[in-house]
């Protein structure tokens, strides 16, 4: 498994596929590197959640993959980081919104992407 499959699975809309991807490569990684995808993982799962309406796990998820992606700024194996936290801050903002039970429903945050740098 490679992780330019579970990018390519993330950016289709494949979450749960991504999941696994990711944790297939991260079962045998340690150290920062392990981390790291924990924190693309962490994206994917609370995308995931929040596709399913289940908005504290996606709440939850995107939380951890922040505090574990800003840890790898400005990016880390080709991924921009600098474009994909803010995308991960606005999408938890939105289902923040949503979970305090906002009279107008917030609109939805743009598409989250991964962003990988030209080898």
């Amino acid at each position: 498994m490679s992780l330019r499959l579970a990018i390519d699975q993330f950016n289709r809309g494949e979450y749960f596929e991504c999941h696994e991807t990711i944790e297939d490569i991260w079962v045998e990684e340690v150290g920062p590197r392990k981390q790291f995808l924990q924190g693309i993982l962490h994206v994917a799962v609370g995308l995931l959640h929040l596709e399913r309406g289940n908005l504290s796990g996606s709440y939850s998820q995107f939380g951890k993959a922040l505090v574990k992606l800003e840890l790898h700024r400005p990016g880390r194996d080709g991924i921009d980081l600098e474009a994909l936290l803010p995308a991960v801050r606005e999408a938890r903002r939105h289902v923040a919104v949503r979970l305090a039970g906002a009279a107008e429903p917030a609109p939805a945050p743009p598409p989250i992407r991964i962003q990988v740098a030209a080898p």
